[in-house]
């Protein structure tokens, strides 16, 4: 009987611990500035998952939780963390930030379709056009859609170090989309 509430007294110890950290992992994985992100895929390669590292690149994400913080922290060329407009289960895709609310764009994979951007939406593209299913695909995104802009790749080791921001003024060699004006 003894050995039977003590092992009652474990249980709900144990059952206790487990809540109490469940509900701190939740809590700061919904309240820290920054996050952790495994990038599957080849849409953003060679900046990140590069073919010579043979593996996936884990990032530190700068989370941005408002319409504000993108505003604020977010600019044209910076990789970012954004809900798929695609996906009814509300995955997040990684992305190169092309256009901001008012920009005019030239987009070469649209068949050179000039447009601007109205408020509220944004332009976002794979480095690797060939395979990057983005906004030549299905159209401006809203810009409350983009949850976090990636900084650092931590892992593999050999690739540690932070994630570059392209100039679109660069030579288009991935055909990605000319700012026209903004």
């Amino acid at each position: 009987m003894a050995s039977a509430r003590s092992g009652l007294r474990n249980l709900a110890t144990f059952t206790g611990s487990f809540v109490i950290s469940g509900g701190c992992m939740y809590f700061l994985g919904k309240y820290l500035p920054y996050y952790v992100v495994t990038v599957s895929g080849d849409s953003m390669q060679p900046a990140l998952n590069p073919i010579v590292s043979g593996s996936r690149d884990l990032v530190i994400v700068r989370r941005l939780s408002t319409v504000e913080a993108v505003e604020k922290h977010a600019s044209r060329g910076d990789v970012v963390d954004a809900i798929n407009p695609r996906d009814t289960e509300g995955d997040l895709t990684v992305k190169r930030l092309i256009g901001l609310p008012g920009d005019t764009l030239l987009t070469p994979r649209r068949r050179d379709e000039v447009l601007t951007l109205k408020h509220g939406m944004c332009w976002l593209e794979g480095d690797n056009a060939r395979v990057s299913a983005d906004s030549n695909y299905y159209g401006p995104v809203p810009i409350r859609s983009v949850k976090g802009k990636l900084v650092y790749v931590v892992w593999p080791p050999s690739r540690f170090g932070r994630i570059s921001k392209r100039s679109l003024t660069d030579d288009n060699e991935h055909k990605m989309s000319s700012l026209l004006y903004s």
